[in-house]
């Protein structure tokens, strides 16, 4: 398994000692597809703004560890598996216009800001702690949400100007709904609680 403590910070040195684009880079990626699948840590802004980054769903099953706005703006990212995710930084998939699916797991970590303006059209959460602050805010096209365990917290603008998001299930029980949860949810007409 490959380790590297600190990608995002030799991901930058590298384009810049060679004078790569954020494009070259992703190509450069893209044909090493086999290493990145290995790599259990990616740091901060590793692959901010590489509009060209393609990766498969399971090529990132074993990263541990996503630093702040690893994968901000990268638009040609479609679904992902986060379920080894346990160290999240802020706004990691910010932007990633076309995630429009995730794998998530009751270990996977959330963060602020997590998926905010991404293009995630169903989620399925497993947390048992909070859902951050604006976690998944601007999420245009996310119609369903399923949240599978009791929580401490759904935090400040959570899902907020989620403008399609029309079925919220919540099947365990939530101890603070914080502000503006669902601000701007338009097509939000119900949400569905436990019986309990």
């Amino acid at each position: 398994d490959v380790n590297i403590m600190d990608f995002g910070t030799k991901i930058q040195m590298l384009r810049k000692s060679h004078g790569l684009s954020q494009e070259s880079l992703a190509n450069i990626l893209n044909i090493n597809r086999n290493n990145l699948s290995r790599i259990e840590t990616i740091g901060r802004e590793a692959f901010k703004d590489c509009v060209s980054l393609t990766l498969n769903e399971k090529d990132l099953t074993k990263a541990y560890a996503l630093g702040a706005k690893a994968f901000e703006g990268c638009e040609k990212l479609t679904s992902l598996d986060l379920t080894a995710l346990r160290n999240a930084g802020q706004e990691i998939f910010k932007n990633c216009i076309n995630l429009e699916s995730v794998i998530l797991n009751e270990r996977t970590k959330l963060s602020y800001g997590m998926f905010v303006g991404s293009g995630l059209k169903e989620v399925d959460i497993y947390e048992k702690v909070s859902i951050p602050v604006f976690c998944f805010a601007l999420c245009k096209s996310l119609t369903k949400v399923n949240i599978h365990n009791s929580l401490v917290s759904i935090d400040k603008g959570a899902f907020s100007e989620c403008i399609s998001l029309n079925q919220m299930n919540i099947l365990g029980n939530v101890d603070y709904i914080g502000e503006q949860v669902f601000y701007g949810d338009t097509a939000l007409e119900s949400i569905k609680l436990p019986n309990n």
